[in-house]
Order: C-alpha cells, then sequence, then structure tokens
C-alpha cells in the first residue's frame, strides 16, 4: 500500500487587508448597513476626481482620507506613493475610521510605506480588534501567537480567534482548530479542532482546512475514521490544485481506499502533482509505469522519472534507481552506478537501500568487496527483517565465520518479532534446518514443531532460503518501493496570494 502524505504541518495564513485596487473600504463588512455603507463610499469616491478627494481630505473628511490612501497605494491616476499612502491611512485612522486603523496596521505589519513595525501593527490592530474589526481580530490573534509586537501569549491568541472565528471568519476558524489541535492557550481538544477545521472548509476558501479536513477523516482523528469523506474532501484540495492533495487522491485511487480501485485515476492525479513538482507523485508515477498499472509498462519513461525524482533527493527515486542498474532494466547492467544511487539513498536512512548497499558489498558488486562493511551495516538495520536474515545466514552458512549460535539468535529475532510477519517462514524453516542437524536427539523435536510454523506460514519449499539469498533480498528491494513510510503531517507550502486578500504566511509552532 502507497502511502497516504497525512495533514500538512500545520500553518496559519491569516487575511490581512483587501488587494488595494479601487477607491473602496478594504474590511470585509459587519453587516447590511455597513455593506451599504460601502457601496454608497464607492460610488461617491468614483464620482470625484482626485482634485476633489484631495480637496476633501485636507478639509478632515475622514473617508475621503482613506480612499486617498488607497489611490496613492494603487496608483490610481496618481504615481504609486507607499509614503503618501500611509500618511494619508493615518490620519484617517486617528480619526477612529476603523478600516483605516486596519489598513495602516497592514502596512505597519508587512512594512509599506514605513519600517516594519510590530508594535505599531499591534497597537492599530488592537483599537479595530476591540471595535469589533473581524480581520483585525484574526491578524491581532497572529500578533499574540507569534510574540510580534507583543510577548506571545497563546491564550491571548485563542481568544482573538475564538471571537473572529464565532462571527464565521474562516482564516481564524482554520487557526482556531490548530490551537485545539495542539493545546496552544487552551486544553487539546480533537473533537474541537475537527469541527472548527470542518466550519472553515465549509467556506471553501481556506484550502488549509479543505486539506486537513480530508486528513482527519482518514485518520479518524477528532472524529471517526471515514474514508469516503476523506475521498471527497480530498478531491476538493487535489481540483483546488493542491499538489500533496494531488498525491494523496492519486494514492486513494489506487489503493482504493474511500473509492473504487482505479489504476487509471491514480495515473492522472500522480500526473498532475508530479507536474507540480511533488517528488513523492513522481517516484509514484515512475513506479506505475515500471510495473504498467494503469499504463503498459515502460521502463523508458520509469528511469527517466526515477532519474529526475533521484537528482532532486528523492531516497525511494534513488533506490529504485538503484534495482534498476543493478538488473539492467532499460539501461545495461551496471554495478557501480547501482552502487552510487543505492548509497545516496542509504545515506538518508532509507532502510531497504541500507540493505542493499550492505549485499553489495558482501558480494564486492559495484564496490570493493567488504564483508565487514557489510555486517556493520546489517547490524545497525536491525530492525529490518531481511537485516537479521542475511546475519543469520553469513552465521549460518560462511563456513569462514560459521556460528550456529549467532545463527538462531538472528533468525529467532525475526520469528519473536509481533510487528511483523516477513521473512518468518523462511526463519522458521531454517531453525527446522539447524535443529534436524544437530547432534542432540531432544532437538528433533524442535525441529519438526519449527517446521510445522514454517508450514503454517505458508513455506513450501524445500530448499535452503539461504541458498537463495540474492533473490529474496531483491524482492524485498522491490517490494519495498511499494511500502513507503505513512508519514504524519507534511511539509508547509505557502498559497498563493487571491485577489481579495493580502495573505501572510504564518506557522504555528507545530510539528511534523
Amino acid at each position: 500500500m502507497w502511502a497516504i502524505k497525512k495533514i500538512r504541518n500545520y500553518k496559519k495564513i491569516l487575511g490581512l487587508s483587501g488587494l488595494f485596487c479601487c477607491l473602496t473600504a478594504y474590511g470585509q463588512p459587519e453587516n447590511a448597513a455597513q455593506e451599504t455603507e460601502v457601496v454608497q463610499q464607492t460610488e461617491t469616491a468614483q464620482q470625484m476626481d482626485i482634485a476633489q478627494l484631495m480637496k476633501s481630505a485636507q478639509q478632515g473628511d475622514a473617508l475621503a482620507q482613506l480612499d486617498l490612501c488607497r489611490v496613492y497605494r494603487e496608483g490610481v491616476e496618481v504615481e504609486e506613493d507607499p509614503l503618501q499612502s500611509v500618511q494619508w491611512c493615518e490620519k484617517a485612522a486617528k480619526q477612529g475610521q476603523l478600516d483605516a486603523q486596519y489598513d495602516l496596521g497592514v502596512s505597519y505589519y508587512i512594512g509599506y510605506g514605513v519600517p516594519q513595525d510590530f508594535q505599531q501593527a499591534f497597537k492599530w490592530y488592537e483599537k479595530a480588534a476591540n471595535q469589533g474589526y473581524v480581520d483585525a481580530q484574526t491578524n491581532l490573534a497572529l500578533l499574540y501567537n507569534n510574540g510580534e509586537g507583543i510577548p506571545q501569549d497563546f491564550i491571548k491568541a485563542f481568544e482573538w480567534n475564538s471571537k473572529a472565528a464565532i462571527q464565521g471568519e474562516s482564516f481564524a476558524q482554520f487557526n482556531l482548530s490548530l490551537l485545539y489541535r495542539h493545546g496552544k492557550g487552551v486544553e487539546k481538544n480533537l473533537e474541537k479542532s475537527f469541527e472548527w477545521t470542518k466550519k472553515s472548509a465549509e467556506q471553501g476558501d481556506k484550502l488549509d482546512a479543505i486539506f486537513n479536513l480530508a486528513q482527519m477523516y482518514f485518520n479518524g482523528e477528532g472524529t471517526e475514521k471515514d474514508t469516503e469523506e476523506a475521498f471527497k474532501w480530498m478531491t476538493i484540495a487535489a481540483e483546488q490544485g493542491d499538489a500533496i492533495a494531488q498525491y494523496n487522491l492519486a494514492v486513494m485511487y489506487h489503493d482504493g481506499m474511500g473509492t473504487v480501485q482505479n489504476f487509471s485515476k491514480a495515473l492522472e492525479w500522480y500526473q498532475k502533482s508530479a507536474e507540480q513538482g511533488d517528488l513523492s507523485a513522481i517516484n509514484n508515477l515512475a513506479l506505475m509505469y515500471y510495473r504498467g498499472e494503469g499504463t503498459e509498462p515502460d521502463f523508458s519513461r520509469a528511469f527517466t522519472l526515477f532519474e529526475k525524482a533521484a537528482q532532486q533527493g528523492e531516497s525511494e527515486a534513488q533506490n529504485s534507481l538503484a534495482i534498476m542498474y543493478h538488473k539492467g532494466e532499460y539501461v545495461g547492467k551496471d554495478a557501480a552506478k547501482a552502487f552510487e544511487w543505492v548509497s545516496k539513498a542509504a545515506k538518508q536512512d532509507h532502510a531497504y537501500a541500507k540493505n542493499f548497499m550492505a549485499s553489495m558489498y558482501y558480494q564486492g558488486l559495484g564496490i570493493e568487496k567488504n564483508i565487514s562493511i557489510a555486517l556493520d551495516i546489517w547490524y545497525h538495520n536491525d530492525k529490518l527483517p531481511i537485516s537479521n536474515f542475511n546475519l543469520a545466514c553469513h552465521f549460518y552458512k560462511n563456513k569462514e565465520y560459521e556460528d550456529i549460535e549467532q545463527a538462531k539468535t538472528y533468525f529467532k529475532r525475526i520469528t519473536e518479532d509481533k510487528n511483523q510477519i516477513d521473512l518468518q517462514a523462511e526463519s522458521y524453516y531454517m531453525l527446522s534446518l539447524i535443529y534436524k542437524d544437530s547432534p542432540n536427539k531432544d532437538d528433533l523435536e524442535k525441529a519438526s514443531n519449527y517446521f510445522n510454523l514454517a508450514e503454517d506460514r505458508g513455506y513450501q519449499d524445500i530448499e535452503n532460503p539461504c541458498n537463495d539469498i540474492e533473490r529474496i533480498n531483491m524482492v524485498r528491494n522491490e517490494n519495498a518501493q511499494m511500502i513507503q513510510a505513512i508519514t504524519s503531517y507534511v511539509e508547509e507550502k505557502p498559497l498563493p496570494n487571491s485577489e481579495s486578500k493580502i495573505e501572510v504566511e504564518q506557522k504555528l509552532n507545530s510539528q511534523r
């Protein structure tokens, strides 16, 4: 089963002011009366020429001052002038004009027309927030969360996010879900986190909320596990162009999670994600071409894709590229190239690559033979059954190093591991051979018991598996291409600025 990338490393993107595009109020209207007022402001402003607007502003008209602030900001019929923009905004803000107070906070926060000053940003956000301005409340929470312009205070961040979230601000709802998730400023509560994630996602304008809702359904976090709902929301996020959601949707199609298995659809969504540069998608797309899933097998295309991802550091692709060089698939057999790529993957702690590299050292493939290095790698990679199996076979069949007690130790380590079943049948069979060859007659019963255990686990081959160790290693290596560890929360990536908001990326001290 391929891995779902779990919830992104939670981030906050807080909406600031509107994009300065016309002579209109920036803030979101709080009610119908305000909306009517905004329309009237816009119509009035559009009827005025710049001279008239300047005259009214100079006479102390706060709305005219606000519109003049925006005229200079957007360069409407005048040259853009950040300094003039901020000066007129400040005049309006000092008269208590809410939009101006908020916009002035934005200017100080991003350093537009003035040096960046979080304390001044805090001052003006707080003035507007205390008067119920939703976007100001959301951004005030940001400053408290970060400790920007004010000592960090998660309780205050929770308080202000709550005020804005209750009023329906989707950014604040999403941020509130993060505070509940991580127990910042409030007791950790996954049910509440799910509730606010869902509220934000249902508004449709917060892609991260949509993505995280899908993942919470998938994992059963704060709600019952529901792969069909996860599939529904992951589809929405993928269709909005999120590369990671596209990757996850491909995984769900590939493995039939929350939907009917469909390799063609999996291929389609991996392609979309890969086109955006997602390395895991590029690797899995290569695997589908390699195996002929949803398409005809195409080693040439698989190799090209593996190489593309491998060159960018994708360890799974590096391991796969090593396999192709080792087997001579599409390219001629090249043990040196195989070792080069498998060592790159191994350096990234890829467990199967480390096992593969140890085997190459052991056999002297692509590198000078060095049994000591091989054994050392296997010793330190002993959580992987195949590494333990290699050690056991080494001590069982290599006459120079023969140590039957050591061999038994490593075979038993595999059989006694309750967390996995890989190579247990083969290990039971090898133990049956060891005890069968024992001079102690009492060990014959143990040999029979181990043989029965091997049969119970499906082992039918009468051959000594240690004599087939190279094939066993390669099978595990190839199968490992399909067993990518499920990681918790994928890395953050910023969303593009919308046409109606300046979005400021903010990470909420979270972990992968």
